[in-house]
């Protein structure tokens, strides 16, 4: 008896423990009972985040209408909940093109702002949004789509990442069939609104897209560290040919960062369709590291180059007397290689030295050469 009742009372101390660190629930009751906080498709990554100083929590629920997902907003110590989209039309929500964008909205680094897709204004029409997160102003950022038959995201329903908010919080860069339907190019717009800029020139006789040579690439372009330029891979010179540019976020001319690949038959990524991010720019901004059967078709080899153009670089040695490749045999490694964080070495996996053994290797960066930094 005596153990049962230091039990119970064991038991009741850490309640009271529980009780006085705190819990409540942010979100009101969800559509009668019937809604939920994920949004409407099991692909979204993040149905909710929180912002940069901890003091907002976003979400996506089905809150005041089942099947209708919307965009909330609310402090993370508990407090009303705001809608920061605006009206949607019949049939609308906020959660991409298709099932397969995973992350429909972000919010700035600065924890300002929020950025979303939606089809808010006309259903089955995907459309990007800006709006402060505490809620107020929607302002729509894409100009009109492609007289009305394009999205932002474009036709290719595997890209999850549509858009990008710069790390200075003040652009947001999106891929969208915005003046040709079918047509997937890259956009530049201030994230408060304003015009919006077309990054890349025209592409491989109006047959090419940005995105990757498969739909496996997740994240076709990246924003530099420094919030000054995009890189991107797109088949933008020669149809079906992918290969890796550059541009000034503001818009300016694109330069190619690969020269010509395996005879113009190899591809950035290389002869591995699974590869998730086949290039990366270093946190100084000054080099983009990539994967590419450059110079013989099958064989993916680690390349380096200044990320406005210049020498290009291979960090890898000769692979396994020309069977080898990075990531070795395994098609299935979205991260194949790394950057270290001071931007001097690159890791990798490789089965650099016997066939098919899959071993760890390191790589020096070439140094900077000044004639090359981006001015």
């Amino acid at each position: 008896m005596r153990r049962v009742l230091s039990l119970l009372a064991l038991g009741l101390a850490a309640g009271a423990a529980w009780a006085a660190a705190g819990n409540q629930k942010l979100n009101p009751p969800l559509a009668g009972g019937k809604g939920a906080v994920s949004g409407a498709s099991r692909f979204v990554d993040n149905p909710f985040l929180i912002s940069s100083d901890g003091s907002r929590v976003v979400y996506l629920a089905d809150q005041e209408r089942e099947g209708a997902v919307e965009l909330w907003s609310v402090p993370i110590a508990g407090g009303k909940a705001v809608r920061l989209n605006g009206e949607l039309v019949a049939g609308g929500d906020v959660s991409g093109a298709a099932p397969e964008v995973h992350n429909p909205f972000r919010i700035s680094p600065d924890g300002r702002r929020v950025v979303y897709v939606a089809d808010q204004d006309v259903d089955e029409v995907f459309e990007l949004y800006s709006v402060p997160i505490a809620g107020g102003s929607v302002t729509k950022l894409n100009p009109p789509l492609a007289g009305g038959a394009g999205d932002v995201g474009g036709v290719a329903p595997e890209m999850p990442n549509p858009f990008l908010v710069s790390p200075d919080s003040e652009w947001v860069v999106y891929v969208a069939d915005q003046d040709a339907d079918e047509v997937v190019e890259l956009y530049s717009v201030p994230i408060i609104g304003g015009a919006s800029v077309k990054l890349n020139p025209p592409l491989a006789g109006s047959k090419g897209d940005v995105r990757g040579a498969a739909p496996e690439m997740p994240n076709p372009f990246r924003i530099s560290p420094d919030s000054r330029r995009v890189v991107y891979v797109a088949d933008q010179d020669t149809d079906n040919v992918y290969e890796l540019y550059s541009v000034p976020i503001a818009g300016g001319r694109s330069a190619k960062l690969n020269p010509v690949l395996a005879g113009g038959r190899g591809e950035i990524r290389g002869a591995d369709n699974m590869v998730a991010n086949p290039f990366l720019v270093t946190a100084d901004s000054r080099r983009v590291l990539y994967l590419a059967d450059q110079e013989t078709v099958g064989v993916m080899e680690l390349h380096s180059v200044p990320i406005a153009g210049g020498k290009v670089v291979r960090l890898n040695p000769p692979l396994a007397g020309g069977h080898g490749t990075i990531v070795g045999a395994d098609y299935e490694v979205n991260n194949p290689f790394r950057i270290s964080p001071d931007g001097r070495r690159a890791v990798y996996v490789a089965d650099q030295d016997v066939d098919e053994v899959i071993e760890l290797y390191v790589s020096d960066l070439p140094a900077d050469d000044p004639r090359e930094r981006d001015p």
